[in-house]
């Protein structure tokens, strides 16, 4: 399932079935009879039964660049480390199933005719390092689960139809790292509430008439008459519960 086919990769097929590398001439030669051994296909890595690289951009498919579509069993290939499509006429969607190529540590796409939104599942490539889509008809947000590419060191989205902001060249490390951080969890067509208001406390001083005697009682407990002065004592008389909690104080003064 590595080849083309309706509604998979083409074009350049032939090229890469007959093609094999001349070591004395050190260049690609045609074999006379095309082989179905996908390990025997220039740029096609296999390893312990497993295909875990795909380098098929144009030079190796012989000059002929791939056409047709990326088709969704490419999530099949979940040993691949390395998928390079880069520089020739693939078209159609990402398909979501990219999202099960977890191994996957580099993914060059640059240079294709590839449209429509990016697959928030390419945020499940958790061991991507470098990532390449420019110069494509992408469109739409950049998904945010691009976020989780914390392992990103080498990010280029440029040349695109994006309604995200991205970099205008390709950029890397640290630089990678902090526009990925931009990418987080977004909140769209929400506004942030306003706060409750503050609750008004209303306080109001209720005269009453007392004896030094009865206010030296009510601080200490204590049944000891100092005097009989008399004082006017303006008792906080609150509006709600949440006043009457703030104070315990009386203000005194003296007649």
């Amino acid at each position: 399932g590595v080849g083309g086919g309706a509604g998979g990769v083409g074009g350049g097929e032939d090229a890469l079935r007959r093609g094999v590398w001349d070591e004395g001439e050190a260049e690609w030669t045609m074999r006379d009879e095309p082989t179905d051994d996908a390990a025997e296909w220039p740029g096609v890595t296999v390893e312990g039964g497993r295909v875990t690289r795909l380098d098929w951009l144009l030079f190796i498919a012989g000059g002929a660049p791939l056409t047709g579509t990326i088709p969704a069993e490419i999530g099949a290939l979940d040993g691949l480390t390395k998928l390079d499509l880069s520089g020739n006429e693939i078209c159609g969607q990402l398909p979501p199933e990219m999202g099960r190529l977890t191994s996957l540590a580099e993914l060059h796409l640059n240079h294709n005719c590839l449209e429509g939104p990016l697959p928030a599942e390419l945020g499940d490539l958790a061991s991507l390092t470098h990532l390449y889509l420019q110069k494509n008809n992408f469109a739409g947000e950049v998904p945010s689960t691009l976020a989780n590419l914390t392992n990103v060191r080498c990010l280029s989205l440029y040349d695109n139809n994006f309604s995200t902001d991205v970099p205008t060249k390709a950029i890397f490390g640290k630089e990678a790292q902090q526009y990925i951080g931009t990418l987080g969890p977004r909140l769209v067509g929400r506004s942030v509430p306003e706060p409750p208001p503050a609750t008004k406390v209303v306080v109001d001083l209720k005269p009453v008439t007392c004896s030094i005697e009865e206010v030296h009682q009510s601080l200490s407990g204590g049944s000891r008459v100092l005097s009989r002065q008399t004082f006017t004592v303006y008792k906080p008389v609150y509006g709600n519960k949440c006043a009457e909690r703030a104070s315990n104080s009386f203000l005194c003064k003296k007649k």
